[in-house]
């Protein structure tokens, strides 16, 4: 009976919650705390304000919000309709799906619907397209608790864009607006508007921020993505995740994701990618991991079979020159795991023996040694592949007799494919892939290829 009257009947075009419906319902819920759903796609807006002003005499019990409009105007009333004060809340989403207008820069330019409700013990804020919270928004004067902080869209552009200059984003300043949230684990920064320019930050004006874990970039052009991370620096870091990152052909900037990222984040482990079939996977890849330790590459449905071979020939001189370049030179280690992956025994061999020669060559490659883009190969001293491809007794016999390989598998059986699990604990029917990178250069460096 307590769950039952916790859970505020949702608000949806098949059930219209009236504030004479909550009238009757919330006695029932007596001293309990609420959570309620509030999707407003069709309903008037006086409707909206009179369905959260009969909830607002309860805000002290509130616990978790959630409200979506497809309106700017009527988003506009939910925030102005707010409490100023719920002491219990502990997770808030505020969801606009008014996309038409919400780029309009005069309307991210507005300061006078502004959220201000205070919410003490909230952990977890949720803001897409929602540009009630104006450039330079002070995030811990009313949400001091933040752990986890989701910025989708708009809400970007409204916590970015300057007033005097409607076209120009300011990672710098959003960056600032949350170094006193000290208990912020989680940033999520996702649909990173194209347009306008993202104005760099100088090196000695970075945004500490000194709790934040993890933080994940979806749907962002790889620049901007470095942009934001330059504007910050996170002692305790050790996870990023890239979801769908916008890329294209012509997109060659030499940039790392993250520069000198041992100083400014000294415990970073981990950076996962998640690209879909329009990635663009060529030697710029290589520059933009940089010297990151771990590196995942997970491929959902949408991600095309031919990228993870580019991934594995990125491995070799392959179809990308015949110099070395840079293309992970510190690889050492390639662990596939995909029922078909398009790459041969035959070409993991070609791979083998491209990395030897080019490390016998590298004396006569101007710049080769530990600096500049010409960095000899490592060895790739392991590789373990679990596929429903067999190979031939030839090829384990090369790779067993190879000097180059210290360690080799290959399986092709079924309970190979079905057992193994991705770090997550899920299971991955399409498979995923693997390279690790050696530590000799301050690298170790590994790149994973999953479906979701």
């Amino acid at each position: 009976m307590s769950l039952l009257w916790t859970k505020v009947p949702p608000l949806t075009l098949d059930s219209p919650l009236s504030p004479d419906t909550l009238d009757i319902w919330l006695p029932h819920a007596r001293h309990r705390t609420l959570d309620f759903d509030l999707f407003a796609e069709g309903f008037n807006e006086d409707a909206i304000q009179a369905v959260i002003g009969a909830l607002t005499s309860h805000a002290n019990r509130w616990r978790s919000m959630e409200i979506y409009t497809n309106r700017f105007s009527a988003m506009i009333k939910v925030s102005a309709s707010l409490p100023s004060h719920a002491g219990n809340l502990e997770q808030l989403i505020l969801n606009c799906g008014a996309h038409d207008d919400l780029h309009d820069p005069e309307i991210i330019r507005r300061d006078n619907d502004v959220l201000r409700m205070k919410a003490p013990r909230l952990r977890n804020l949720y803001l897409e397209d929602f540009p009630c919270v104006p450039f330079g928004f002070l995030f811990h004067r009313y949400f001091p608790k933040l752990e986890r902080l989701d910025l989708v869209g708009s809400s970007l552009d409204s916590l970015m864009i300057p007033g005097n200059d409607p076209y120009a984003r300011r990672p710098s300043v959003l960056m600032k607006t949350l170094t006193a949230l000290p208990h912020l684990r989680y940033l999520r920064i996702a649909s990173l508007s194209l347009h306008g320019i993202y104005e760099a930050t100088p090196e000695t004006d970075r945004a500490i921020l000194p709790a934040l874990q993890e933080v994940e970039f979806k749907d962002a052009h790889l620049e901007h993505t470095i942009t934001v991370l330059e504007a910050m620096e996170a002692p305790q870091l050790r996870f990023m995740s890239c979801i769908y990152p916008r890329s294209d052909d012509d997109f060659d900037d030499e940039s790392p994701i993250m520069h000198d990222h041992l100083h400014h984040f000294p415990r970073f482990r981990m950076l996962k990618v998640i690209p879909d079939r329009t990635f663009t996977v060529n030697e710029y890849l290589s520059r933009f991991v940089g010297d990151l330790e771990t590196v995942d590459f997970i491929c959902g449905m949408d991600c095309l079979d031919e990228k993870i071979a580019d991934l594995i020939n990125l491995a070799g001189s392959g179809e990308f020159g015949d110099d070395w370049s840079g293309y992970f030179p510190r690889l050492i280690g390639l662990d596939i795991h995909k029922h078909a992956f398009g790459v041969t025994a035959a070409t993991l061999r070609k791979i083998v023996n491209e990395r030897l020669g080019a490390r016998y060559f590298s004396s006569f490659v101007s710049g080769a040694g530990t600096d500049g883009d010409h960095q000899p190969p490592t060895a790739l001293e392991e590789i373990h592949v679990c596929t429903s491809t067999q190979i031939s007794a030839a090829d384990r016999s090369w790779f067993a007799e190879s000097t180059e390989v210290k360690c080799f598998s290959w399986s092709d059986s079924a309970s190979c494919l079905a057992e193994e699990q991705y770090e997550d604990g899920r299971n991955h029917e399409d498979g995923w892939l693997r390279l690790t990178f050696a530590v000799s250069y301050l690298f170790n460096f590994s790149v994973r290829i999953d479906p979701l």
